[in-house]
Parts: C-alpha cells; sequence; structure tokens
C-alpha cells in the first residue's frame, strides 16, 4: 500500500499486463533511465536467436550514453526464471552480429556508431520483473556483461514503483537488496574479488601473500575497502560489518592479534585468495 501523506488517500497494489508494463516504460524512458537512449522497442532480431532456433525480438533496445555501451532490457510481468537466459541469448546474438546491429541502426549518430564500433563492450542487460528470486542473483555472478535487476511494484491510480535490487558491473562484485531488512549488503560469495581488488592498488609494504594466504592488518584492509566501494558504488559497510562479511565467507582462515610483520609487528587477518 501507498500512503499520499498530502491528501491522506492510500493506494492498494494492483496487477498489470506486461504490455501495460513495457509501455510505460518506454513513455517514460527518459525519466526512468535519463543516461540511455532507446534505440527501439520490440526490436527484431532475425535468425537463429534463441538455443532452439528461433527468433526473438529485445523488449527495448538501447544505448548507455555514459559508457557508449549498447543495453538489453527484458521485462516480465512476473518473476520468470528464463528471463537471464533469454537476454543472455540475445547479448550473444548482438556480439556474433555486432557491427551490422551497430552500422544499420537509424538511432545512432555517426560518432556513436564509431565508438562503439571502436570499443565494442559487451552489452548491458536490464531485467525488469515483479520479483527476483535469489538462484536468479546468484546465477548472474558467473556472467560477464554487465547486469542490473529492477523490481516493480504497480498500484492504483496508475502509480508504478521501480526499485533496483541488484546491480552487476564489468568487475563482478555484486550488491543486492536484502530481503530481511531492505538494506543493500555485498553478496558473501563476492568476498574474494572484492579483497583482491582492495589490495590491487595498495603499496606492497602493507601486506604480505605466501602460497595463496594473504596476512593484512584489518583496519589497512578496511580502509582500501571503502575506497574501492566508492569506485564501483557498493554499499557502505562499518568496519564491524565488513570484517564479520570476511570472517563468515569460506576464504576466512584466521585472525592473530601479534605477528611479525615487514618491519614491525601488528595484528593481520589471513584470507584464502
Amino acid at each position: 500500500m501507498i500512503l499520499d501523506i498530502n491528501s491522506n488517500s492510500k493506494f492498494n497494489e494492483n496487477s498489470i499486463t506486461e504490455n501495460y508494463l513495457q509501455k510505460q516504460v518506454v513513455n517514460n524512458f527518459h525519466i526512468l533511465f535519463p543516461e540511455y537512449k532507446i534505440l527501439s522497442s520490440e526490436f527484431k532480431l532475425q535468425g537463429d536467436v534463441r538455443k532452439f532456433g528461433i527468433s526473438g525480438r529485445i523488449d527495448i533496445f538501447a544505448l548507455n550514453i555514459n559508457e557508449n555501451r549498447l543495453a538489453v532490457f527484458e521485462l516480465k510481468k512476473d518473476n520468470n526464471k528464463n528471463i537471464l537466459f533469454q537476454a543472455l541469448d540475445y547479448t550473444d546474438f548482438i556480439i556474433e552480429n555486432y557491427n551490422l546491429i551497430v552500422l544499420s541502426s537509424e538511432n545512432l549518430n555517426q560518432n556513436e556508431k564509431d565508438i562503439l564500433l571502436k570499443n565494442k563492450l559487451k552489452p548491458e542487460i536490464i531485467l525488469i520483473a515483479k520479483n527476483f528470486n535469489h538462484p536468479t542473483i546468484r546465477r548472474i555472478e558467473n556472467v560477464e556483461n554487465k547486469i542490473k535487476l529492477i523490481e516493480y511494484k504497480s498500484f492504483e491510480n496508475d502509480l508504478i514503483y521501480f526499485e533496483t535490487v541488484c546491480n552487476k558491473s564489468d568487475n563482478k562484485i555484486v550488491y543486492y537488496k536484502s530481503e530481511e531488512n531492505n538494506s543493500e549488503k555485498i553478496d558473501s560469495t563476492n568476498v574474494n574479488l572484492l579483497i583482491k581488488e582492495s589490495i590491487k592498488y595498495l603499496d606492497e609494504a602493507y601486506y604480505t601473500v605466501d602460497s595463496n594466504v594473504l596476512a593484512i592488518n584489518p583496519t589497512v584492509l578496511y580502509n582500501s575497502f571503502k575506497q574501492i566501494a566508492i569506485k564501483f558504488d557498493l554499499a557502505h559497510l562499518i568496519k564491524k560489518n565488513f570484517l564479520k562479511l570476511i570472517r563468515e565467507s569460506n576464504y576466512y582462515l584466521e585472525e592473530r592479534k601479534t605477528m611479525r610483520f615487514k618491519d614491525f609487528n601488528t595484528s593481520v587477518i589471513l584470507i584464502k585468495l
């Protein structure tokens, strides 16, 4: 239920058709996705797009203006376990026919075409559905594409609420909305990658790696993580919760209150890389 404080009106959730959802997204695309430009709605891909040789239609084919990257939007009325695989079939087809699709697009100017053909980034995937189950979120960890999951809720009086529940960039670091407390969390399965990113730009004087075991002061690691969180637009975690995330992962080994480290003694946390 949505409560309008100004009018003291309440609006109950209702059901809409997939066609209505797509129509509203297209009509309000510039508001919902200002950093994108629609290239086509119901963009038809000719040939054996799907795994069973069926031609397909991309619900919304767009351009990520900021990144000069093609984007595939797929919409579902409810949760559909095949939505991700369908979008991946489409992006695979685009990659295989990249030059032809870019050059034949009437809604791309010559400069946009030149940059797209030069960079040839993997198309981005934006999935919109009523809800996404956790297995879908887990599956995108193994996909190279940049992916965003957006859930919607429809209410009376033509009100539609959209919320990004999962965002994955090219570096495969994922964050999503926790169903328990509706706050952003970093998926614990990505701790190993997160740590590798955190130490990538650290001076080697601040950590050691021996037999794929990282030894580092917890505070140094946390401070580096904060920089990575800003870079990749990750959820903010206080130091206590950050260390808790590491300790509960499969990569945590142990902590030592004092350890001879380089030229000084310090407390360290040991983590598998």
